[in-house]
């Protein structure tokens, strides 16, 4: 054996399949330190394994722990982590089931890293019967290690619709187990819920995250920001900025979530009602609505890289809103990042209906290039599409 794994390791699980079991062993961790070897050798460090290989590697171990008993052929946590950390929803599933009838215990450890990966995959069932095991085995659901196995199982609890338990199951078992939730696992609830098209769940998860006198954290609203957009819900939207409000929320992403959903939303309506109103109703109603998205943006940021370019449609807010701009909550306020000024350029570029507005809009661009304002030199390098709207 040895010599085969010297020279041709690709042939030593067929040799130790061909052998087992004849004989007498030179010691009692023979079968586990020749498994260990092969383990490490293609999936140790920075080993890849391709997927055909750990089909052909995973059925040969598989045969060895269905055909002995864990007495004759025994295996290690080491090998059990690293099979995992390669297997499939259904490799999981038959894995974990040999190693259950072997009565093969893993150590607190390998539980935490196995559950964790084969909850990310899918494997919901699987990975909450590993921390069904820990939690009888006395293992508390408080520390940082255990929280967030459980934050990964529930995120990828909708990966599988073939897993027994549903995602409301998992949670039940968590709260069971003694975890104690915080925000973040009612944000995954509410993701799960908005990426399966249940809208109204993620929105009665945010009511209780509300009732409950939990304050919404930042990745909260862009959640429902994001449904809202893409479902062009300027009501919910309404909402959403009143309550950032009312907790003064100041995010940088949230911010440019917010102002991306209020365009996008502003756009969707523009467009609906361009074939139906009277041209003097629909450029009443987009300027309206033009002035909506300024007015998320000036709540955020800074107005002063805006008022260069263009005072003619930065600059029309009432007066109070430019005094807060440039006097009071000036320190509260964010300097706009690239992405946002590449938004609000280019919105500003597409309300320019006229094309002596959109010319002139050029002209002052070029000329801020010129002159050298960090914010719009960035702006021209960072490849965004302004040249391109203009």
């Amino acid at each position: 054996m040895l010599n085969v794994l010297a020279e041709r390791p690709e042939h030593a699980l067929k040799f130790l399949l061909a052998t087992c079991g004849v004989g007498p062993l030179s010691h009692d961790h023979f079968y586990s330190d020749v498994i260990d070897y092969l383990v490490n050798h293609y999936m140790g460090g920075n080993a890849i394994i391709a997927r055909n290989d750990f089909n052909e590697f995973f059925d040969s171990i598989m045969t060895l722990l269905t055909k002995f008993t864990n007495a004759e052929v025994a295996i290690s946590d080491f090998a059990v982590m690293k099979l995992f950390m390669n297997t499939s929803i259904t490799q999981a599933e038959a894995l974990y089931a040999a190693l259950l009838a072997r009565e093969k215990r893993m150590g607190i450890n390998t539980r935490h890293r196995v559950a964790a990966r084969i909850g990310e995959i899918g494997a919901s069932d699987v990975a909450v019967h590993i921390l069904e095991t820990l939690y009888k085995d006395g293992w508390t659901f408080h520390t940082g290690n255990i929280i967030s196995v459980c934050a990964i199982v529930l995120r990828g609890s909708q990966r599988d619709p073939n897993q027994k338990l549903r995602e409301s199951d998992i949670f039940e078992k968590l709260l069971h187990f003694g975890l104690k939730p915080s925000i973040a696992f009612y944000n995954i609830l509410a993701q799960n819920a908005v990426e399966s098209g249940d809208h109204e769940t993620a929105w009665k998860i945010y009511d209780m995250i509300l009732e409950n006198g939990m304050e919404p954290s930042p990745h909260t609203f862009s959640i429902l920001i994001n449904d809202a957009k893409w479902r062009v819900d300027a009501e919910a939207l309404d909402r959403l900025t009143w309550e950032q409000h009312e907790l003064g929320i100041r995010n940088e992403f949230v911010a440019n979530d917010m102002i991306h959903a209020t365009w996008l939303i502003h756009e969707h309506m523009r467009r609906h009602l361009r074939r139906q109103d009277p041209r003097e109703i629909f450029e009443r109603r987009r300027k309206n609505w033009t002035r909506r998205t300024l007015k998320t943006y000036i709540h955020y940021f800074h107005l002063g890289p805006l008022l260069d370019l263009s005072p003619e449609i930065f600059g029309s807010f009432p007066e109070h809103l430019r005094t807060e701009d440039m006097e009071g909550d000036k320190g509260m306020k964010m300097h706009p990042d690239m992405k946002t000024l590449n938004l609000m350029v280019t919105s500003a570029v597409q309300c320019s209906v006229e094309t002596d507005n959109v010319f002139l809009l050029y002209q002052r661009y070029k000329s801020l290039l010129a002159a050298g304002p960090p914010d719009f030199v960035r702006l021209a390098r960072s490849g965004t599409c302004v040249e391109e709207a203009f």
